[in-house]
Formats: C-alpha cells, structure tokens, sequence
C-alpha cells in the first residue's frame, strides 16, 4: 500500500511538472528575405498568344534553408519591344509555391537580348498560408537565351532570387 502511495505521488509530481512546461514559442515570421538564393531551371514560350512579340514562361525549383523548404517560382508574362535602353521589356505575373504557403503577384522588367538577361522585379500582391501578409518585391535576374531556340523545346535558365529593401 505504501509503494502504491509513493508512485501515485511521483507520477502526480511527474504531470503537474509536464503541465507547467512552457510550450515552444512559435517560429519566427517568415520575410522575402526566407526565398533568398539561386536556381536552374527552365524557360519556354509561345509566339504571339496576345503578346505583341511572344508569351514566355520560366519555371524553377530550389531549395532554401528554413521551413518553406523548397521554392517553385512561376512566372508568365508578355516580351514587348521598348524604345529605351533594353532591347524588350517583359511584363506578366508569378506564382511561388512553398511547403508553407503561396505567394502571387506582378512580374515586370527588361529584356537584353544581346547577352540574354533578363532584370526582373517580382512585387507581391498576394500571400497565404505562413506567408500571410507579406508584402514587398523580389529582384530576379534570369540569364536566358530565351529566343534562340525552338519553342516546343525546355531552354535551360540559371539565375537569383533576392529580397529589395523595403522603402
């Protein structure tokens, strides 16, 4: 009876100890600065389509070091010519996908065909899921020989992606 006691008051002690842990605090909130780093992938485009000179699309995947894990960035947008410095200027929109959450928003920038850059800002118009409420832009420098090649065939792309200071 003595021991009975004796374990009764220890597994007592023993949940009202686990009671008055505290649980962990929450992750930190997640920052444009979180999709930070480079990529491969590929590019693809259709002439015409509603687009002046064509529709071209990019498609990447790759990792980064924090719970988003994996960033697959999507972007769609129209080639039009420009009369400023860049041969073309691209505007459409972009979609990233994160194990924990979505982000949406306007892709817009230039197009130098003669070394194949393409400068990029991604502005986020729309979030979800840990994402939720982030606001900001993304610089996206794409290197691309985007228009030498057929179109039904995946053209390889290297590039960045980098969180802009917020104004």
């Amino acid at each position: 009876m003595r021991i009975a006691r004796v374990l009764a008051a220890v597994a007592v002690a023993g949940l009202i100890g686990a009671a008055c842990v505290p649980p962990p605090p929450p992750p930190p909130p997640l920052t444009l600065s979180d999709l930070n780093g480079f990529f491969n992938g590929t590019s693809s485009y259709v002439n015409g389509e509603g687009c002046f000179a064509r529709e071209l699309f990019f498609n990447v995947t790759y990792a980064v070091p924090n719970r988003a894990r994996e960033v697959n960035l999507d972007i769609d947008g129209c080639v039009e010519q420009t009369t400023g410095n860049a041969d073309f200027s691209y505007l459409g929109t972009f979609v990233i996908d994160t194990a924990v959450g979505r982000l949406t928003g306007k892709a817009a920038g230039t197009i130098d065909i003669d070394n194949g850059t393409h400068e990029l800002t991604l502005t986020v118009k729309a979030s979800s899921g840990d994402w939720q409420g982030v606001r900001g832009a993304l610089r996206n420098p794409i290197l691309c020989d985007c228009g030498a090649q057929d179109p039904q065939v995946p053209i390889p792309v290297t590039g960045a992606v980098a969180a802009l200071p917020v104004p």
